[in-house]
Formats: C-alpha cells, sequence, structure tokens
C-alpha cells in the first residue's frame, strides 16, 4: 500500500505541474519530459544552464535509478534535484528511496518536510493539490513505523544555565527541537539532559507509532557535606563547662586533700624527730614511720591532682576566648577536634589554636 501510494503522489503531482508547465513557477522536475516552458525572450547565444533544466534532469535520472533498484544512486539524484529546485515531488521521492534504504525514521522526516513544501506550494497553484494529499496519504503510512516524542524540562528551559544540553542515545538535540514532535526508531530511548549542576537520564521504552512526552528533572547541584564530628569532640563541645566545674571540683579535692595529708605528714615528722634524737627511734616507732610516708605520699597525690584540675577548669573555663567567637570556635573544632589524655599524674588537652 506503502508504494502504491507513493506512485499515485508522483503521477499526480506530474499530472498537475504539466497544467503549470507554461508557469514559470511551474515545477518542471515532475513534468513527463522535463522540458521548461517556452519564453518569450531569445536565449543568449552561448546560453548559461538553466536550473530549472538541471533539477529536471536530475529527477529523471534519479526516477530512472529508484525503478532499477540503484537507491543510493537515486538518493544521491533526488537531493541534487531538491538542492536546485525545491520542489515537493522531488522531496517526496527522497522519503521514498530512504524508506526503500531502511531508514524510516529519515524517511518521515523528509516526508514530513515534502508535506510542508506541498502545503506552500498548493497555495500559489492548485496543480500541488494531489501531491499535498498523496503526501499526507504516504506521510500516515510511514508514522506507522516511527515513534514521536516530545522532550521538555520540568518548569522549563529557558532559564536553563548556558551550556545546557539534551541528547537522545548519546545524540544532541537541537535547541529548536526542545518540546517538538521528534521522530525515534523503536525501541530503547535514552534521554539526557546536561546542565552546569550535573546529569539527569531517562531510558523508556518505545514501540513503533507511539506518541510519548516526557519532561526531565533539573539536575540539583550537590550540596557540600560538611565532615561528620568524630563523636567525642562534639560531646566534649556540648559539655564543656560541665566539664570544667568537674575538673575545678577534682582539682579542689585535690589541694584539699594535699593540705590535709601535708599537714598530718608535718605533725608525724615533728613526733618522730621528737622521739628519735640524732636519727635513732626506738623500736616501737616503725608503725609511726609508715604512717608518715604514706601521709606524704597521700599529700603529693593531691596536690597533683589539685594543679592538674585547676588548669583544666580554667582551660575550659577560658576556651572561648582565647579562640575568639562562638563561630571562630566551631570551626577550629571542625578543623582539629579537641583531644583529651590522661595520663599518671597528669591531664592534657590538646588542640589548634
Amino acid at each position: 500500500m506503502l508504494l502504491t501510494c507513493l506512485a499515485v503522489a508522483t503521477t499526480s503531482a506530474d499530472v498537475g505541474a504539466q497544467g503549470a508547465e507554461a508557469d514559470p513557477a511551474a515545477d518542471p522536475a515532475a513534468t513527463p519530459d522535463g522540458t521548461p516552458g517556452d519564453t518569450a525572450e531569445a536565449p543568449p547565444e552561448e546560453p548559461a544552464a538553466d536550473p530549472r533544466e538541471t533539477a529536471s534532469k536530475a529527477y529523471r535520472e534519479g526516477r530512472s535509478a529508484f525503478e532499477a533498484g540503484e537507491f543510493d544512486r537515486a538518493l544521491e539524484l533526488f537531493r541534487s534535484s531538491h538542492q536546485v529546485h525545491q520542489s515537493p515531488n522531488s522531496r517526496l521521492m527522497i522519503a521514498k528511496t530512504l524508506h526503500e534504504l531502511g531508514q524510516p525514521v529519515e524517511a518521515y522526516k523528509e516526508m514530513v518536510a515534502a508535506e510542508q513544501e506541498a502545503v506552500a506550494a498548493a497555495k500559489a497553484n492548485d496543480a500541488y493539490i494531489d501531491t499535498l494529499n498523496a503526501a499526507r496519504e504516504v506521510l500516515a503510512q510511514l508514522r506507522s513505523g516511527v515513534a514521536v516524542m516530545r522532550v521538555t524540562v520540568v518548569g522549563g528551559h529557558t532559564d536553563l544555565p548556558p551550556g545546557s544540553s539534551i541528547s537522545i542515545n548519546g545524540l544532541d538535540l537541537p535547541t529548536a527541537e526542545w518540546g517538538e514532535p521528534i521522530a525515534l526508531a523503536p525501541g530503547a530511548t535514552t534521554i539526557t539532559l546536561t546542565t552546569i549542576d550535573g546529569v539527569t537520564e531517562q531510558t523508556l521504552s518505545l514501540a513503533a507509532g507511539d506518541d510519548q512526552a516526557t519532561a526531565l528533572e533539573r539536575p540539583v547541584a550537590d550540596t557540600p557535606v560538611e565532615p561528620e564530628g568524630d563523636g567525642f569532640g562534639e560531646w566534649f563541645e556540648e559539655n564543656r563547662e560541665t566539664a570544667a566545674f568537674v575538673a575545678g571540683g577534682v582539682g579542689a579535692a585535690g589541694l584539699i586533700t594535699f593540705a590535709i595529708f601535708g599537714g598530718m605528714t608535718l605533725s608525724s615528722y615533728g613526733d618522730l624527730d621528737d622521739s628519735c634524737p640524732g636519727g635513732n627511734c626506738p623500736t616501737g616507732s616503725q608503725d609511726d614511720i609508715d604512717s608518715g610516708q604514706t601521709y606524704q605520699t597521700v599529700a603529693n597525690v593531691g596536690l597533683v591532682v589539685g594543679l592538674v584540675g585547676a588548669a583544666a577548669s580554667a582551660t575550659l573555663f577560658l576556651l572561648p576566648t582565647i579562640l575568639g567567637s562562638d563561630d571562630d570556635t566551631e570551626a577550629a573544632r571542625r578543623r582539629l577536634p579537641l583531644t583529651v589524655g590522661i595520663g599518671p599524674g597528669s591531664l592534657t588537652i590538646g588542640g589548634s589554636f
């Protein structure tokens, strides 16, 4: 049926153009013999090649190649004819040849263009009405072998960043065709929107005869992810003041312990000094000696704990002042979280200030 309609289209156009042969605007490529009409002016002694005659000759040779099954050569000749003179008849034959070459999408696109040219030609010359009707009939048949897709962007595409692009199966789609019907081959189709913010992609399965529309979501720029804290650093920041009070309490307890056991140490030392003239202590003085040494050890530990606790408390309380504003404190904490170390008789706090 398709080949029959295409043949009818060509024949109808030929007959129609023949009736307009004397008109300079008539389509010589469609006349049976391809001879342009006579003109009132005498040809020059060395006439230049008439573009219409050139187009008509290429058209006739294209028809001969088409009927002989030489479709590649026919396509070249029909395109050459159409380039010289844009006739809907030569474009119709281009579409028909592409169909024979197994290029249904390109054939459909050319037939759409042939219909548009036939509409314009029919407005100026009724002889092309039959060509227009034939083109529309064949176009409907070609339509059943392709899928039509309209690709848009959610929210419109006019405000997309410069350089944004849409591609279908890896081929860029001209901006002028965004939102317009596009003929595609049936099968899996991947549509990609690329902007400076990223890429969004859709894969659709198209069947012959489909008429679909899809809207691509705009890519969203990745939001920078702030580095996560180490757990302890965040807890320490939230509980800094509490830790300062605790450290101060520990320091105070240590100093009190030092004062008490330091006094007891001095008392024991005084008693032993009295009972041990010349360093010679009686046999029953060993318990007092051991007690004095114990008091001294506890006093020393209390002193160390007291000093460390007081220093840690003061550091924790003064930390915001050392670092500056709250924003600076947060920035510093993220750069290098505070570290706390506890060792024998010591408490260390490290970080970047």
